[in-house]
């Protein structure tokens, strides 16, 4: 009981009951024999601690394919937005219902100093002042962020006529913050430079 009780069980999984002699006859060596237990863990732990079986795989993957297949790299998305975008192509930010990335252009901001203008889409004066704003700062070369276009695919049609017919400002940058939405139109996300973003997992992480 203290095992199943524990914090990280999946690091002392018990041991005793197994039977080793058949897996090590079936094993091809040394190393196909640890990786039988590996997984015989990950059995045990997905009856008995379920909620540990993610971390158990972390470490399995680990094990068998390298720290580079679970090091995920950190989003450099300040250098991306110098030195590989451009003024015409937007950059989608696209997130699972109920999750809002734009926060990741507000940190950006704060890191830059550079002008942004935040508009939420939704209602008319929200269409209003969007376009104002990306009327301003494409000649001034700020930078756009819009929240919620996925409430507005229709306007997001008459944005990427917009965009395509005016004059820019190279250093001109349009975020559009959206939930999933089948109905953006695709000619916008090709354009655009996308990045899907998931809510982190967990209590902690979420605060």
């Amino acid at each position: 009981m203290t095992w199943i009780r524990g914090a990280t069980p999946e690091d002392n999984i018990p041991t005793g009951w197994e039977n080793t002699t058949l897996e090590k006859n079936q094993a091809q060596g040394a190393q196909d024999f640890e990786y039988a237990q590996l997984f015989r863990n990950l059995v045990v732990l997905k009856i008995l601690r379920q909620d540990r079986l993610n971390f158990a795989c972390y470490s399995l993957i680990q094990k068998l394919m390298g720290e580079r297949f679970v090091d995920i790299p950190q989003l450099d998305l300040a250098n991306i937005v110098a030195n590989q975008s451009s003024a015409r192509s937007p950059f989608l930010l696209c997130s699972a219902p109920g999750f809002d990335a734009s926060f990741k252009i507000d940190q950006l901001v704060k890191e830059t100093g550079k002008k942004l203008a935040s508009v939420a889409i939704g209602s008319a004066e929200g269409f209003e002042q969007a376009e104002k704003a990306i009327s301003n700062s494409a000649r001034d070369g700020s930078w756009v962020l819009l929240r919620n276009v996925h409430l507005a695919p229709q306007w997001l049609q008459e944005l990427e006529k917009k965009l395509f017919s005016m004059q820019l400002n190279a250093n001109f940058r349009l975020f559009l913050a959206m939930e999933f939405n089948p109905k953006v139109p695709s000619t916008l996300v090709r354009q655009s430079l996308k990045f899907v973003f998931e809510p982190p997992e967990g209590i902690k992480a979420s605060l």
